[in-house]
């Protein structure tokens, strides 16, 4: 059991010291409740002729790169964001499943050690909030809930070594008061 133990150990010492340039990053959501309105009506809601437009809403999330602290590597890189997608988990009995977006291209999006970025991840694109199970929501009461996990496909610059970072919040779609 102790060799076991001891060559895991070693085993991950062995995957840290090979990873390339040095650094991590963290993703903060800004907002950690976002009202996600499903239509913004023009005059009377929900009569025989009233209009409506519907809005995509963004969720600003601040990412953050970091240097490890590290004996055998100087080098710290700066990391480049490619991808964001999104997986909304129900967070309640009523709030059906949704299928997640598109992924959000982020190409170029560079941060550089120390530094942090802002970006507006589009968490409730028009043609999704105007589709089922959403667009059920216009002139209604009902609230959806929802759990948000948005995961950052990011890369160091020179070493091209690939990880994931996640942020949370929690969306509530409806119709609310305009």
């Amino acid at each position: 059991m102790k060799r076991l133990v001891r060559f895991l150990v070693a085993l991950c010492g062995i995957g840290l010291a090979s990873c390339g340039g040095g650094g991590g990053a963290t993703a903060t959501a800004t907002v950690t409740n976002l009202d996600s309105d499903v239509a913004k009506w023009v005059g009377t809601p929900c009569g025989v002729t009233s209009t409506y437009t519907v809005l995509p809403d963004d969720l600003n999330v601040t990412l953050a790169a970091f240097p490890f602290p590290s004996t055998s590597n100087t080098v710290n890189e700066a990391v480049l964001v490619n991808s964001v997608d999104i997986v909304y988990s129900p967070a309640n009995t009523i709030s059906p499943p949704l299928p997640s977006p598109a992924p959000m291209t982020l190409v170029g999006t560079r941060v550089e050690m120390g530094n942090s970025v802002t970006i507006a991840v589009r968490v409730a694109p028009q043609d999704f909030k105007g589709a089922l199970p959403l667009r059920a929501l216009r002139c209604s009461s009902i609230i959806y809930s929802y759990y948000v996990t948005m995961t950052f496909h990011c890369q160091y610059y020179k070493a091209g070594d690939t990880f994931d970072v996640s942020a949370q919040s929690n969306v509530r779609f409806a119709d609310f008061v305009n």
